[in-house]
């Protein structure tokens, strides 16, 4: 009886390993996507202003940088807005003035999930609910928040 025990809660032990092991492969996974969903969302956006003249027309003029980072900083991308048009960046891109920039940080990648495709994003609620911050301008912010649900609405998202 006591060796059956003893091997039992080396299974026990075993199993809880693997399950931790998992669970760092499935957060790898998940942030792999994240960061490839975020680059393509900026992407597609980027493309979106470069062919259509109306979508365009909302940047008109405008200069901005909008960073897009994890808090655990695994994950991050940069939009930047000049000369009527946007570059996606891989990573954060450094900028003086904070006037023209705004850095969302985002608690996971679940949470920029639900802030960027919700149907309704609403800056706010995901403030208020601790799944985003931000640094910088807020007008940017409810800006890219309008822009985002517009390319959606565009593309079908």
């Amino acid at each position: 009886m006591i060796l059956w025990l003893v091997k039992l809660r080396q299974r026990l032990t075993t199993l809880q390993r693997h399950k931790k092991n998992m669970k760092r492969v499935i957060e790898k996974i998940e942030t792999g996507f994240m960061d490839d969903f975020l680059e393509a969302l900026l992407e597609l956006m980027g493309l979106a202003f470069y062919l259509n003249n109306r979508f365009r027309a909302n940047i008109k003029d405008f200069k901005a940088i909008y960073n897009f980072v994890s808090e655990d900083g695994r994950i991050a991308a940069a939009a930047v807005f000049a000369n009527n048009g946007m570059k996606m960046k891989r990573e954060k891109v450094p900028d003086d003035d904070p006037d023209l920039k705004v850095t969302v940080i985002f608690k996971d990648g679940h949470a920029l999930w639900r802030f960027l495709m919700s149907g309704t994003p609403d800056i706010f609620k995901s403030v208020l609910d601790r799944d985003i911050s931000y640094e910088g301008n807020l007008n940017y912010l409810l800006k890219f928040a309008y822009l985002s649900r517009h390319m959606k609405t565009m593309f079908g998202l």
